[in-house]
């Protein structure tokens, strides 16, 4: 950029996955089982040399709710690494690591990489990694009665920047023109004297 001003930049990224699906319950007593794998990562990162007004943020939510006929949530459950919490109508087998958590950072926590994998497994390679790596997640609901239900899995994955760098001054031209007449004038002004 030449001469005076400023340029900034924003950018966001979101994935949003909702999936429901209807299912009738003949008798009561019935419940219903999740249970997967999961490799949690996000990495945010915000340069020394950002200004005033930027920002940086990641996030992941993760929720399996289910609904009776009458618009009841009888079923909820967020994992947020710590068992038995973050559920409502059933039971947590497993929940080793928090899906719905976030970072952001501002120029006053910039130049420092914020990582969250608290699996250790380290930053994806986009191949796959197997299932050797991962935290283990599993919930059970408490004994349903008979009836209709829609069950909703949500889950998001959004990181947004907005960048706007510091201002450095830089010298005009006729600054530049103005300090070596000066210093020109220095000299002359020495030479003369002697």
């Amino acid at each position: 950029m030449t001469g005076g001003g400023s340029a900034d930049a924003a950018g966001r990224n979101g994935s949003t996955t909702a999936m429901a699906v209807n299912f009738v319950v003949g008798e009561p007593g019935a419940t219903l089982a999740f249970e997967f794998q999961a490799l949690p990562f996000m990495q945010l990162y915000l340069d020394a040399m950002a200004g005033t007004g930027s920002a940086a943020s990641t996030s992941m939510a993760l929720t399996f709710s289910i609904i009776d006929e009458g618009g009841e949530i009888v079923f909820n459950w967020a994992p947020d690494g710590s068992l038995g919490s973050g559920i409502l109508g059933g039971s947590e087998l497993a929940d080793d690591a928090n899906l719905n958590t976030g970072y952001a950072q501002t120029p006053l926590t910039s130049g420092s990489v914020f990582t969250y994998d608290p699996s250790g497994c380290g930053t994806p390679t986009g191949t796959g990694i197997g299932t050797t790596c991962g935290g283990q997640y599993g919930a059970v609901t408490d004994n349903l009665v008979a009836g209709n239900y829609t069950l909703v899995l949500n889950m998001l994955n959004s990181s947004e920047l907005a960048y706007v760098p510091t201002a450095v001054p830089v010298p005009l031209p006729g600054t530049l023109l103005l300090l070596a007449l000066g210093l020109a004038m220095l000299t002359l002004t020495q030479r003369r004297r002697r």
